[in-house]
């Protein structure tokens, strides 16, 4: 972990923690719309999806955070507002207590001791959360440091798409109607990419039947004009 490098004293201090860097993940089924419901979508909008991708919690600093003051023996390292993925878990070995740490882009200060110590400028650093308390990784694994403000910005919680986890999810999308032909773009994203050979466009004649069908999905057209469409999903592409 690149806050690993922000410790300035203490011999081996990650020897009480256990750090886990690969922290599971919650999962998202998708699955809308409900199925016999009357739904209305327009033109670009998915009329329904089926799958599984992963969300990455996340918080979200509203300004920036300064926490450790200037001095000669530690630079000023300030966490930049934004958004930090999730990236490790710390527990110490004794109390038990879990850590969950999130990246954030920093920058320091340009004090000279600090330089020789080869801190980057700038970088990712990791600042640690459990309950309604917050350190940056360094000081969690010193807790005792002097140098170590309160951490004192508005932040909320929010979460992002994983782009390293397993994803498949299938989509049907509306694009538009000419005379009684309605026209829909099928999508396939494997690990949240849609790949060129998984993207078919498809029509259909509403003068032949309502009811349409692509792989297991199938729909009843109840009325479909060139910017929307009032529809019903029978059966979506993966049955319960």
């Amino acid at each position: 972990m690149a806050a690993l490098s922000l410790v300035a004293c203490a011999s081996n201090p990650a020897d009480n923690w256990i750090i886990n860097t690969n922290p599971s993940l919650p999962r998202e089924v998708i699955n809308f719309p409900q199925l016999g419901q009357v739904t209305k979508g327009e033109l670009g909008r998915t009329l329904a999806a089926w799958g599984v991708r992963s969300e990455r919690p996340a918080i979200e600093l509203l300004e920036p955070w300064q926490y450790v003051e200037e001095s000669t023996l530690m630079a000023a390292v300030t966490f930049k507002a934004g958004i930090g993925p999730l990236s490790a878990t710390a527990t110490h070995k004794k109390t038990n207590e879990t850590w969950e740490c999130f990246s954030f882009d920093y920058v320091r200060g340009n004090n000279w001791l600090i330089d020789d110590a080869g801190l980057p400028s700038a970088g990712k650093a990791d600042l640690c959360r459990r309950g309604n308390e917050f350190k940056d990784f360094g000081h969690l694994l010193i807790p005792d440091s002097p140098n170590r403000r309160p951490f004192d910005v508005e932040f909320v919680e929010t979460a992002v798409e994983d782009f390293n986890a397993p994803t498949d999810v299938q989509e049907f999308v509306y694009n538009g109607r000419v005379g009684d032909a309605v026209k829909f773009v099928y999508r396939e994203f494997k690990n949240n990419y849609a790949r060129p050979a998984f993207t078919q466009d498809v029509q259909y004649d509403l003068s032949q039947s309502d009811e349409i069908g692509f792989l297991n999905l199938r729909l009843r057209v109840l009325e479909a004009t060139n910017t929307s469409i009032t529809y019903v999903v029978i059966q979506n592409f993966v049955s319960d």
